[in-house]
């Protein structure tokens, strides 16, 4: 009796964690979806985006209705309809996942010389390029450019929800070997209470030195990169995003089975 009730409880416990999984992975496929539309828009409806965008249209919002089941299966412990449920679920999930694949080679493919152009703005144009993809992602733009006295803040804005101050030091480079060191890192976090902010974020399509990304972490700055700028302004990511997977330590690119 006993050990019916202890496996009867471990059954439970088990579709508990599938239901999660199923809730994970409706959330990035909504995720997702999000980029896709957003990428058509960045990229003024460009082909490939659109194609993948309309793929993808067509599947990802099933996910939160295998949720809205499963979470009603699970109440009434239908386990016999779950395991009917989560089959369903797993060849939508690898659907997916087909769709992502096969997108990211056409993608990058298309978009490699809209990610060129970047190099050859001039600094003033790329500042303004960083303002514009702030403001898309529902930022308060407070100052669009920088200048003399701009005190290592070339763009300032609001977060979107809960309002606080981000200050972006925008470094442009004409080649995406150059690399930015820890002075910037070290100019920049400390001139962040000059202005109020709670946030400091330097945005390159280089890279960054070692040093430069261990002195960030220690002082809390915010670093975007060449890969972080190619997913922020071509694949339709929004910043904060990818912001919170690098804090979780991870950058997602295939959903949980």
């Amino acid at each position: 009796m006993i050990c019916a009730m202890v496996g009867g409880l471990r059954e439970l416990e088990r579709r508990r964690q599938t239901v999660k999984t199923m809730r994970v992975n409706a959330a990035y496929a909504d995720r997702l979806l999000d980029a896709a539309a957003r990428r058509v828009l960045l990229n003024a409806r460009e082909e490939a985006s659109v194609r993948y965008f309309e793929e993808l249209v067509t599947v990802a919002p099933r996910g939160q209705q295998f949720v809205e089941r499963a979470e009603e299966v699970l109440s009434q412990e239908l386990f016999g309809e779950m395991d009917a449920l989560v089959e369903e679920a797993n060849a939508w999930t690898a659907r997916v996942e087909e769709i992502q694949k096969g997108d990211n080679y056409r993608h990058q493919l298309a978009l490699l010389p809209r990610f060129q152009e970047l190099f050859d703005m001039h600094h003033r144009e790329f500042e303004h390029y960083i303002a514009q993809l702030l403001h898309f992602d529902g930022f308060a733009v407070e100052r669009w450019h920088g200048g003399a006295g701009d005190l290592a803040a070339d763009v300032i804005v609001r977060l979107p929800g809960d309002g606080r101050r981000m200050i972006v030091q925008c470094k442009h480079v004409s080649d995406i070997r150059t690399t930015i060191g820890s002075g910037v890192i070290q100019q920049v976090n400390g001139t962040k209470e000059l202005h109020n902010a709670e946030m400091a974020l330097v945005v390159t399509p280089g890279k960054f030195t070692k040093p430069a990304r261990s002195l960030a972490m220690r002082l809390d700055v915010q670093l975007i990169d060449k890969t972080d700028m190619f997913r922020w302004g071509l694949y339709g990511h929004r910043l904060l995003d990818l912001l919170a997977d690098r804090s979780e330590g991870q950058v997602p690119d295939t959903m949980e089975s």
